[in-house]
């Protein structure tokens, strides 16, 4: 009669092949370390098949590799490459965006309108300084309105001098410019950034009076 045989990885015990018919050779079935010839259990979803230490047999244990499987502590995602049950804090449940696990599930996270709320607020808050740093135009040419030029002018209007008898515009070019035409100007910028102002102060309260978390997200900002 053959005797046969099933070898198993050695580092988890895994049966990895078999049967194979052993050699018999000087009146001895020669049997390869790393394997077993008790016949192991049939292959069940979800389960390996291992060895048992002692060699008589095998058993089975869970196995979930190859899974994502997801923190119920950050949400975050991972792939299972190890054998055995999935611990406590993981589930293959997967979240939406702004869920947190709660008893036995996913929930929406009662907080997440507020950390959307942040976030479309800094959005408003870097549209207000690329609207502050851009021209104005005046006088049939465009003018740097940043906070920079903004303090140049209100320099030379408080010296209340015109030493040049110019200005040089946003395209460096120099204009003809009277002190009367420059404070023309700096009420332009400062208009301007009033309007900036102001819509940015609306944006804002708009996105706070939303309660829902996609309405949020969807909020143009700008004019």
């Amino acid at each position: 009669m053959t005797t046969q045989y099933w070898t198993y990885d050695p580092s988890t015990r895994e049966i990895i092949s078999g049967p194979h018919a052993a050699l018999f050779r000087g009146g001895v079935w020669h049997i390869p370390r790393n394997a077993i010839t008790a016949q192991p259990l049939p292959p069940q979803p979800d389960q390996a098949v291992l060895a048992l230490p002692d060699g008589s047999g095998t058993d089975y244990i869970e196995d979930h590799r190859g899974k994502t499987v997801y923190s119920k502590l950050t949400g975050e995602s991972r792939e299972v490459t190890e054998l055995g049950p999935l611990p406590d804090t993981d589930t293959e449940l997967k979240p939406g965006e702004d869920d947190i696990w709660i008893d036995s599930g996913w929930q929406l996270d009662p907080e997440a309108i507020h950390r959307h709320r942040a976030a479309k607020h800094t959005e408003i808050n870097q549209w207000r300084d690329q609207q502050e740093h851009a021209t104005v135009e005046h006088l049939g040419a465009q003018w740097d309105a940043d906070p920079i030029s903004r303090r140049r002018i209100e320099a030379v209007l408080l010296a209340d001098t015109m030493p040049l008898g110019y200005w040089t515009d946003a395209d460096n070019l120099d204009q003809p410019m009277t002190l009367a035409q420059l404070r023309e100007l700096y009420a332009v910028i400062v208009h301007q950034g009033g309007l900036i102002h102001a819509r940015q102060r609306q944006m804002k309260a708009e996105v706070d009076a939303l309660a829902d978390i996609e309405a949020v997200k969807a909020y143009p900002v700008g004019w």
